[in-house]
């Protein structure tokens, strides 16, 4: 079960599920955190960089040489299981990649309550993310204004249950049903009670905007 928004708000940690790989660009993640922790005062949040790949080691040194490596935990690969536990206790999923199709860890993070930080070339941030509502969309790369996005909802409790219980109010229209029913509406267009649900959905999601 998901925690619910009102759960523990400190000490809930920042967080990266993905490859150690150049797309998902897991370097910028550690230099905005590096960032965030010289906005953050006395107390700052850790960071989970929870995942595996080409990167990991050059990851670590980077972590080393920006002075963060005390704060930062590497738990390697962790099974589906094992990243919801993360996700249901951490504070906002990072998700800052150069290149990324869809990107289903965002999924995953809105059906618990977690909001998210997504670069704006995620193709998940048009259907499911709204920025400032749910999470943050920044352009990739922009590591001072992921910082300080981290410091923000890091420092506001209330903005944080905002958003979390708006991440769970979203996290439906990353229902697969929804694509089965755009791939039926596209051979049968002339289905009405499936263009209800087409036009339901693309309404909910900002794309025909009333």
């Amino acid at each position: 079960q998901p925690e619910q928004p009102e759960a523990l708000f400190e000490g809930r940690p920042l967080l990266f599920v993905g490859r150690f790989v150049d797309k998902k660009d897991p370097l910028s993640v550690l230099h905005a955190y590096a960032h965030y922790r010289g906005l953050a005062g006395s107390q700052p949040r850790r960071l989970i960089m929870a995942g595996a790949g080409p990167l990991s080691d050059k990851l670590k040194q980077e972590a080393l040489e920006l002075g963060i490596s005390a704060y930062v935990d590497f738990p390697g690969f962790l099974d589906t299981r094992e990243v919801s536990v993360l996700m249901a206790s951490a504070l906002m999923l990072l998700l800052p990649s150069r290149e990324e199709q869809w990107g289903l860890v965002v999924n995953e993070a809105l059906a618990v309550g977690l909001p998210v930080m997504v670069s704006n070339v995620v193709g998940a941030c048009d259907a499911l993310v709204r920025h400032g509502e749910n999470g943050y969309v920044v352009a990739p790369g922009a590591v001072e204004e992921m910082g300080r996005a981290m410091a923000l909802l890091s420092a506001d409790r209330a903005s944080w249950q905002a958003m979390s219980k708006t991440a769970l109010a979203m996290a439906p229209n990353g229902d697969v049903g929804h694509f089965a029913d755009g791939v039926e509406f596209l051979i049968d267009p002339g289905d009405q009670a499936l263009a209800q649900r087409v036009s339901a959905f693309r309404l909910a999601v900002g794309m025909d905007r009333k």
